[in-house]
């Protein structure tokens, strides 16, 4: 078990902001709607009705967020596939966790999506574990203390690829003058129509008031689409798209310096130099992204690649076949050619080629004891989680289902 005491954490749960704000929008849109086409007394009862309700969720996700900022001393601990929070009012002296007037939030590990350190210009440095809905922040001592509880949820930089968001320069801006530009359609183009058929100043406040926010939200979500593509960082190497579409992977053993000067990154290859605007990024983002690429930078190890893993043209029917027999029989009445341990430290090398890592998957889950074939399936199904090269990662999906494709093998071989 691995488990981390903080004196500031934040909990919220961000499905729930997100339904909250989608039924908000929704039923602002209805009450826009219903004040345009009815004009009927019902209708503008109706109308104000959905209004009211549309107002309310937009305040609850609001309230959500704000219940986000919130900062109370803490415990994570992660312990038999289960990733648990415990939150309190005071800090325990003698276990410097809170437990006292607290609650408890659990998720299992397999929705835990990402797990990374990002630290502020000021030096604070925070442990940020997201999943399908929750996302905790933890405060750290040292950026440190979060790898164990990030190996043990395996959510580190060997085991899971992790996806940056990045933010064109002058997000902000574009947001504000879409938003603005959105409202002409949206709440003054309306506003002035029921004004000119009714004359209706009630009319025209509930028009013109849902056509701003649904300007506003139309104004983000355009933004959103205009961001630039996100980087993953994996552990085998960076990758991204780039102008034009042009998608590119920077493998680590190509690696030799990494850096974020301003609101670039930079990776130095021997060959080439990758710049990649990260534009309004916030700072913490920026840095933990940096810090990922050099934590599986340095997470190398002693590479273990065998030749005979490599397919070297055979059949693919052919190179499974040679593969099967690598470890010996099932039973294990037949000496094994090649130690498993050197197939599994195969496997679990980043920087081994494709094919020989391929390899290795396909020969461990066709040989050993039904619980060996078993673990190596779901390593297989882990390591799909952290490679950037998409070809390598259907593999590892498709061994772990128990069936490799010819046209995969192909692809990645």
């Amino acid at each position: 078990m691995a488990s981390l005491e903080s004196k500031a954490v934040t909990r919220i749960d961000e499905r729930l902001a997100y339904a909250l704000v989608r039924g908000g929008l929704a039923a602002t849109a209805g009450s826009l709607v219903v004040e345009l086409v009815s004009e009927s007394f019902a209708g503008r009862e109706l109308s104000l009705s959905l209004a009211a309700v549309g107002g309310s969720l937009l305040v609850g996700a609001l309230v959500q967020r704000l219940r986000s900022w919130v900062k109370r001393p803490g415990r994570v601990s992660v312990e038999a596939g289960i990733a648990r929070l415990e939150l309190g009012s005071k800090l325990l002296p003698e276990a410097q966790a809170a437990v006292s007037a607290g609650s408890e939030a659990t998720l299992p590990l397999a929705s835990l999506e990402r797990g990374y350190v990002e630290v502020d210009p000021s030096g604070e440095a925070r442990l940020v574990l997201e999943g399908a809905r929750e996302r905790w922040r933890l405060s750290l001592e040292r950026p440190e203390d979060a790898e164990p509880i990030l190996a043990e949820a395996h959510l580190d930089a060997r085991q899971r690829a992790i996806r940056f968001a990045r933010n064109e320069s002058g997000s902000r801006t574009t947001a504000t003058m879409l938003s603005f530009l959105f409202a002409g359609p949206l709440a003054l183009g309306p506003a002035l129509l029921v004004w000119a058929e009714r004359g209706d100043d009630v009319g025209v406040g509930l028009v013109a008031a849902a056509g701003v926010v649904m300007s506003a939200a139309a104004g983000i979500l355009a933004t959103t689409r205009l961001e630039p593509s996100p980087i993953i960082v994996g552990a085998d190497g960076v990758r991204s798209v780039g102008w034009f579409g042009r998608r590119y992977l920077v493998r680590y053993e190509a690696l030799e310096e990494v850096s974020v000067v301003g609101r670039v990154l930079r990776l130095f290859t021997s060959d080439q130099v990758y710049a990649i605007d990260l534009g309004d990024t916030p700072a913490p983002r920026r840095e933990a992204l940096r810090r990922r690429i050099e934590a599986a930078w340095d997470a190398q190890i002693e590479p273990a690649p065998l030749d005979f893993l490599a397919r070297e043209g055979l059949d693919p029917e052919r190179w499974r076949e040679r593969l099967a027999g690598l470890l010996g029989g099932s039973e294990g009445y037949r000496v094994a050619r090649v130690p498993r341990a050197r197939v599994v430290a195969t496997l679990d090398d980043p920087s081994a080629p494709a094919e020989q890592r391929l390899g290795a998957a396909i020969a461990l889950t066709a040989a050993g004891s039904e619980d060996e074939r078993r673990l190596a399936r779901e390593r297989a199904a882990l390591l799909a989680k952290s490679v950037v090269d998409p070809a390598l990662a259907e593999a590892f999906e498709e061994v772990a289902r128990g069936a490799v494709r010819r046209e995969t093998i192909e692809r990645v071989a």
